[in-house]
């Protein structure tokens, strides 16, 4: 075997088995699952819990902030999204700069992401999602497939 052929099988062998590839639930069942809302600083909220015959995946995110600076230059939010294990999957950063021209407020900044093979979260765990947000709210949208382990 070529070197390169080593180091596949060692990546393939140490991987998160959980893929976008993977099979999804069965037919009858809805494999695709959806939470939104909004949430305040500082507050850890349990987003979804895996069924205990399934995996599943985050596929997609998307997170806005906007609001009041109150005299700051700008506005920013950290992400985290753990399992309940407390094991980090995925951080994110936004911030918004003053609208000086438009009255002061605070301009909108999105993240829209999807990911090609998904935050895994095992049979059983949850999802948790906590921010830190420096004005205003945060909104979110998450959503994802429940797979076969």
């Amino acid at each position: 075997m070529k070197k390169g052929h080593y180091l596949f099988l060692l990546g393939f062998l140490s991987s998160n088995p959980v893929s976008a590839n993977a099979p999804i639930v069965p037919t009858g069942e809805n494999p695709v699952w959806a939470v939104g809302g909004e949430q305040t600083s500082g507050q850890t909220i349990s987003l979804i819990t895996a069924p205990s015959q399934y995996d599943v995946l985050v596929t997609d995110v998307v997170f806005s902030i906007t609001g009041s600076a109150g005299g700051a230059n700008s506005c920013v939010a950290t992400i985290r999204l753990n399992d309940n294990t407390g094991n980090l999957l995925a951080s994110y950063r936004l911030a918004s700069r003053d609208m000086v021209n438009y009255g002061g407020g605070i301009a909108p900044t999105v993240i829209s992401h999807t990911y090609r093979a998904g935050l895994p979260i095992a049979a059983g765990n949850s999802l948790e999602m906590v921010s830190t947000v420096s004005c205003g709210g945060l909104s979110y949208s998450i959503s994802g497939l429940k797979v076969h382990p």
